[in-house]
């Protein structure tokens, strides 16, 4: 099941593809909205994104012992990993499947006119993300402070600029139709979190287990 296709939801739930997803409904009603100049601020921004956002790098890692970087170098992807063996930590040059290659030069954001964003790859969207002006989509199960990393406290469906973040989608449970496709990084992936970085003008999106410490950041520009 990929996010792609959204049904009708509640008025308290953003929009986003929850079939066959048991998605906690949230009363927004008793959060406080976003501020006028946040709301306008999310558009101004969006609005000069409109466009491809080309993958730039993966960063992964698993547990306390593996870690993995994908990063383009004169324009050619290259990889680099380490793992820990022994207390000692040693570095190794795996090689880049030819699928693994297709899926970095085909992974991208897309900000479309109407400031829908989607996440795809390989010619398939596998989030989209409509446009909220005073909020974002928030489907969370769990409270933001029972997740290890990636999610702040202060996160809630009325967010839209948090501590230089713009944030979009924030999402736990998921499925591997959703993910597993999507993780170059080989980590354990049950969450996605998408954002913009205000500050280094990029996309991040984060696939991460909520409940330990596999971890990985894609980052598109």
């Amino acid at each position: 099941m990929s996010c792609s296709n959204s049904e009708k939801q509640p008025a308290s739930v953003p929009q986003l593809d929850t079939k066959n997803q048991n998605v906690t409904q949230v009363d927004t009603a008793q959060i406080p909205s976003a501020t006028a100049e946040e709301m306008n601020e999310k558009q101004r921004i969006l609005e000069k994104l409109v466009g491809e956002h080309k993958l730039i790098s993966v960063s992964g890692v698993s547990g306390v012992n593996s870690m993995i970087d994908f990063y383009k170098e004169k324009g050619k992807w290259k990889i680099s990993a380490s793992s820990n063996s022994g207390g000692v930590r040693e570095g190794y040059d795996p090689e880049i499947s030819i699928e693994d290659r297709a899926k970095l030069e085909t992974m991208k954001i897309v900000v479309a006119p109407d400031l829908t964003l989607t996440l795809q790859c390989d010619n398939k969207t596998y989030f989209t993300v409509p446009f909220k002006k005073d909020g974002m989509a928030y489907f969370l199960k769990k409270n933001p402070k029972d997740f290890i990393s990636n999610i702040p406290e202060e996160l809630k469906p009325s967010t839209t600029v948090l501590k230089n973040e713009l944030y979009f989608l924030a999402k736990d449970d998921c499925t591997d139709a959703e993910v597993s496709y999507l993780n170059l990084a080989q980590v354990m992936v049950d969450a996605v979190l998408i954002t913009y970085n205000l500050e280094t003008k990029e996309f991040n999106v984060n696939l991460f287990y909520g409940d330990c410490c596999d971890n990985s950041t894609y980052t598109f520009q």
